[in-house]
Parts: C-alpha cells; sequence; structure tokens
C-alpha cells in the first residue's frame, strides 16, 4: 500500500471517527436534554402535587379551627345561660337563649364542613363533639323549662342543678378528643 492509500485511509478513517463522535455526542446530547426535560417535568408535577396538598391541609385546618371555636362559644352560651338570673326584667336570658341558638347552628353548618373534609376519623369526633355540646345545650333548656322556679332560684344553674352534669361532661369529654384527631391529621399543625 502507498502512503497515499494509507494516508486516505487514515484521513477517511479519521473522519469517519469524527462523524461516529460527533454522532455519538448528539445522540447523548439529545438523550440528557430529554432527561432534563423530563426531570423539570416531574418537579413541577410533584411541586403542583405539593401546593395542592398544602392547600387542601390549610382548607382542613381552616374548618377544623372553626369548628372547634364555635364549639368554644357554644359551651361559653351554656355558661352564659347557666349564670343568667331568673329574674322576668332582665334581658341576659333572652340574649343568651338568642345567641345559644345562633351558635348551634354555626356548628351544625360548622359540622358539615368538617365531615366533607374528612378524614373520617376527623368527621366522626367532629360529629361527636357537636352533638355532645348541642346536647348540653338542649338538656339545660329542658331542665330549665319543665322546672317549677323555686322562689329562690336567682340563676338558672340554680334551678338546673346537676340535672345536666352527664351532657356537660360528654361535651367537655368528646371536645379535647376532637382536638386531638384534628391534631394528628393535621401532623401535630392546628
Amino acid at each position: 500500500m502507498s502512503s497515499t492509500s494509507v494516508a486516505l485511509v487514515s484521513a477517511g478513517g479519521a473522519v469517519f471517527g469524527a462523524i461516529a463522535g460527533g454522532m455519538l455526542t448528539g445522540l447523548t446530547a439529545i438523550r440528557n436534554t430529554r432527561i432534563q426535560a423530563q426531570s423539570q417535568r416531574e418537579g413541577e408535577r410533584v411541586a403542583r402535587e405539593h401546593d395542592r396538598l398544602n392547600q387542601h391541609l390549610e382548607l382542613r385546618r381552616t374548618a377544623y379551627t372553626e369548628l372547634l371555636h364555635a364549639i368554644t362559644e357554644l359551651l361559653e352560651c351554656c355558661r352564659s345561660i347557666l349564670n343568667a338570673p331568673v329574674t322576668d326584667s332582665s334581658d341576659d336570658l333572652p340574649d343568651a337563649l338568642r345567641v345559644a341558638h345562633q351558635t348551634a347552628y354555626t356548628v351544625n353548618r360548622r359540622t358539615v364542613i368538617v365531615t366533607l373534609e374528612g378524614p373520617p376519623s376527623v368527621a366522626v369526633m367532629a360529629g361527636k363533639s357537636s352533638t355532645d355540646s348541642i346536647s348540653y345545650l338542649q338538656a339545660i333548656l329542658r331542665t330549665y323549662r319543665s322546672s317549677a322556679v323555686p322562689p329562690s332560684a336567682e340563676t338558672v344553674e340554680d334551678i338546673v342543678g346537676d340535672g345536666c352534669d352527664q351532657e356537660s361532661a360528654a361535651a367537655n369529654l368528646s371536645y379535647p378528643r376532637f382536638l386531638h384527631a384534628a391534631r394528628e391529621t393535621l401532623g401535630g399543625h392546628l
């Protein structure tokens, strides 16, 4: 083989090697670009999912907190009713009853929202706490209305006495259970 032939073969080999190397580099670059684009899309999907999950947790947190506040307010209304004077001249009892009925309605509405937000374990505890607090209010009213007003009674509590202790205990027991279930669902953050 002549030196020209060797040079041509060598040059052809170098050109072929350069073309093959360029193609291999190009294919690798295309593959890396695809992988990078796929990774970016996956990262964006994970970020959207994370945002959606955070929004859902925030909706749950809001629903749980609003129900807890409403139940607390209802239990405070029960205390206001019990402390209201029995005398006809006072507006304290009618005002306390009006606020209690509005608050019970709010508790029912908020319970529905918590039930929809879930999960079932929290929905059950929310329903129990709501039912117990409303039952306590109803027991106070039932006991008060069914009792003859003794002349020495100064407040509703004097009339009701311990006639609502079971309902009071149930309401005061189910409230922290709901609170605990809500905290567990939210990862300890309420």
